[in-house]
């Protein structure tokens, strides 16, 4: 660890043994480090450079150039470094070295993620939403079977959070989100003390993917976030409203505007200008288009709330 007065670096290094969430995001037979879980990690390093202001409020200019791979399982060390700006902010990023089987760095560092954090003394001002018309929607099988699988959303187990699917229109998902996982998520810790919220945000981010698996069948990737605001804390076994809007279709990446609320239409977090990156189709015995049924803008039923 390097610190100075307005600078610190840590080396982390991710292990399957120690890091057990990562079992629970795999891309065939690899590991990936959530984009939530990057998000989280650069807001630990943050905190320690806040001082006395302990609500975190705000992410900005945040990306992820590189995602970060457990290639054959073998650890990987990171380095995540952060800095305080002249007007309080906090630049973060996350590196990683390559080192020869003699243990010498090779090259230069790689970016992984990078984004600017705010911190203050008083959390954002409470707002309230009003839910938008739930537009039927209705699907073959059970919610889990539909979202999750190796080849869709290849996550599960921790991150397995969407519980239902309440309307979609073509271009705007309601959803519940829930955390309620016993598994520990570090060897030996079930309930870390998180700054950021990853699993939630991470169930915000599958919402994303499966807007797309059900209008173009198309794989997408957290890219970018112009800003992602914390309004109120968030709990376990707690059931949130996912309000996902797709706002732009771009030639590689799609923008979509993102909000959680709890029952009480109360918006705990909110994330604007949320682009992911386009991949692969997917193939058709994957594809789950024809599965899902859903009504256009003229034909709505009213929110049970608001």
């Amino acid at each position: 660890m390097e610190k100075t007065a307005s600078t610190i670096t840590y080396s982390r290094v991710l292990d399957l043994e120690r890091d057990v969430f990562l079992h629970d995001h795999t891309m065939g037979d690899v590991p990936l480090f959530l984009g939530s879980t990057g998000i989280e990690t650069m807001a630990e390093v943050a905190k320690s450079l806040s001082e006395d202001k302990r609500h975190f409020v705000e992410l900005t200019d945040f990306q992820i150039p590189y995602a970060i791979k457990l290639l054959k399982g073998r650890p990987k060390e990171l380095l995540i470094s952060g800095e305080k700006q002249a007007d309080g902010l906090l630049d973060c990023r996350i590196t990683s070295l390559f080192r020869n089987p003699q243990g010498l760095v090779m090259g230069e560092p790689k970016l992984h993620y990078e984004g600017c954090y705010r911190f203050e003394d008083k959390p954002l001002k409470s707002r309230k939403i009003k839910l938008p018309p739930f537009h039927p929607v209705s699907f073959e099988g059970d919610v889990e079977t539909l979202v999750y699988h190796p080849r869709r959303l290849f996550m599960f187990g921790l991150f397995g959070t969407i519980r239902d699917i309440h309307s979609f229109d073509g271009e705007t998902l309601i959803t519940t989100v829930e955390d309620r996982s016993e598994k520990e998520f570090f060897k030996g810790v079930t309930k870390p003390g998180f700054v950021a919220a990853p699993v939630l945000v991470d169930a915000m981010f599958q919402t994303g993917g499966l807007l797309e698996f059900f209008t173009t069948s198309r794989t997408v990737l957290p890219f970018k976030i112009k800003s992602l605001k914390f309004y109120k804390d968030v709990e376990k076994n707690t059931p949130y409203f996912c309000i996902t809007q797709k706002v732009v279709s771009g030639e590689e990446t799609n923008t979509y505007h993102l909000t959680l609320a709890d029952r009480a239409s109360t918006v705990c977090i909110e994330i604007d200008g949320f682009e992911m990156v386009k991949l692969n189709r997917l193939d058709p015995e994957d594809a789950i288009k024809g599965l899902v049924e859903f009504s256009s803008s003229d034909k709505k039923e009213p929110s049970p709330v608001g």
